[in-house]
């Protein structure tokens, strides 16, 4: 089956053809919120250790500080936005190895049970439990490589780099290692360790990460010049899985206080937050909020995942994406089976037909699966739209939150609601798939502006499902 995809709406598609290069001699350098080029997209990688962190607290394990930076290689003289990209829970250790004498011993142990033999079947058990817990060691064996989860998220750093953002996914492959049932504080103190480098770096061109980036291609010393080029008061944070959870933490009102000097968050993005096995989510009042939910995830359901988004007092915009078809494991190229990764996995629930149950709450009929491509094409579509917003500030991105515009049709069904907490009255507009009247989003300036009690926007808007053979 061969699908095609009409993702850009217009102004995006012009953005495609935009000429890349610095701003010419005596021109001003383009304005973040109208500039619609693309941009060159660098990369470099850092690795500080595998303990270069500890943690305050209740004695935290050491953690690596490592991480990938997508960046516009010519900026045009202006301090652009940061996203702080941030993985969830998944094995530290791509032990190949151990991930074959793992399958072996597990199939050893289905056939030792049909046979009734109990003893066997338990000695082939154990022996696949050692040889997964090899997978989620820390550090890893020496010949053997970290998984890097951090990297699974590439496609969305080049994206959002190429539209004028620096983009930092760090590795927290250590925390599933050492705190596998939860890590949440341990992944919020993780990325304000990460921004105090940035805010560090950005200002003077000093600190911790000054001279330690490599070509992630070549491991080679690779010069870069971060040193005001990055708005460290415009920083976006976007997680997946507990990572998401972790974002959705670090942005509560009872952490922001933590955060480092210079650094202001101003819009909080979170993929398939897993949060059904950790405490109810802290409040997030003065932040936009958005999630992205596949209505196929095998691994987590709703639930509390959207408990963020449901506090009345949040003055900011709130989205909540629901993608008909997406899994959860698909978002990272590393956990997907396309990756080569071991240990990878379709975490959806099949049926005949390449369709998926559904474990949204929405029913439980069979959808049809969308592939990694898919999955992955939706998922910059929305998170590229909602930083656009939010950090840039550019209007024409609004039509994609509330749903007048459907980017993702060709790909499958996306259900969105947006809740809107503002001052000041918006202007009507009509929902584009049920003629409704509805009240839009206010703008940037009476967002910003935004107090207490105002009028509540909820909008639903689904973009249908049209495959092409």
């Amino acid at each position: 089956m061969r699908c095609t995809a009409r993702l850009w709406t217009t102004a995006a598609a012009a953005m495609a053809t935009a000429a890349l290069g610095t701003v010419p001699a005596g021109a001003a350098p383009p304005d973040p919120s109208t500039d619609a080029r693309t941009y060159e997209v660098g990369s470099a990688v850092y690795n500080l250790g595998d303990s270069a962190f500890t943690a305050q607290g209740h004695n935290p394990p050491p953690v690596e500080l490592a991480g990938i930076v997508h960046y516009p290689k010519r900026p045009g003289g202006r301090a652009l936005p940061l996203v702080m990209m941030l993985h969830g829970s998944w094995y530290s250790c791509a032990d190949k190895d151990a991930e074959t004498a793992a399958a072996a011993a597990e199939l050893a142990a289905k056939q030792s049970e049909a046979r009734g033999d109990t003893a066997e079947t338990e000695n082939q058990r154990a022996k696949a439990t050692a040889h997964r817990q090899a997978l989620g060691r820390w550090p890893c064996a020496p010949d053997v490589q970290p998984m890097r989860s951090y990297r699974g998220y590439d496609y969305l750093g080049k994206e959002l780099a190429s539209r004028g953002y620096t983009v930092v996914s760090i590795s927290a492959d250590s925390v599933d290692a050492q705190q596998q049932l939860e890590g949440r504080a341990l992944r919020t103190s993780l990325l304000n360790k990460h921004l105090a480098m940035w805010e560090g770096l950005a200002a003077s061109g000093r600190g911790e990460l000054a001279g330690k980036f490599t070509d992630p291609q070549t491991g080679e010393a690779k010069p870069v010049d971060f040193t005001n080029r990055i708005d460290m008061a415009s920083v976006g944070t976007l997680g997946h899985s507990r990572g998401g959870a972790g974002v959705l933490d670090h942005a509560s009102d009872k952490k922001r206080p933590a955060w480092p000097s210079g650094v202001q968050v101003k819009a909080v993005f979170a993929m398939e937050p897993a949060a059904l096995a950790v405490p109810e989510p802290l409040p997030v009042t003065g932040l936009p909020l958005a999630t992205l939910l596949g209505t196929c995830d095998g691994l987590y359901q709703e639930g509390k995942t959207a408990a963020a988004l449901g506090d009345s007092r949040n003055r900011y915009p709130t989205h909540q994406f629901s993608v008909q078809g997406a899994n959860h494991n698909f978002f990272n190229t590393q956990w997907s089976p396309d990756g080569g990764q071991p240990a990878s996995s379709d975490d959806a629930t099949h049926e005949e037909g390449g369709r998926c149950r559904t474990t949204s709450g929405e029913g439980s009929a069979a959808v049809q699966q969308l592939t990694p491509t898919q999955q992955r094409e939706v998922a910059k579509t929305y998170v590229t739209a909602f930083f656009d917003r939010h950090l840039r500030g550019q209007d024409k991105a609004e039509a994609i939150l509330n749903g007048t515009a459907q980017p993702a049709k060709d790909i499958t069904e996306v259900k969105i609601k947006t809740t809107s907490h503002g001052s000041s009255p918006a202007p009507e507009d009509t929902d584009t798939t049920t003629g409704n009247r509805h009240r839009a989003q206010p703008g940037p300036a009476a967002l910003w502006a935004a107090g207490a009690g105002a009028a509540v926007l909820i909008i639903t808007a689904i973009t249908r499902l049209r495959r092409n053979t």
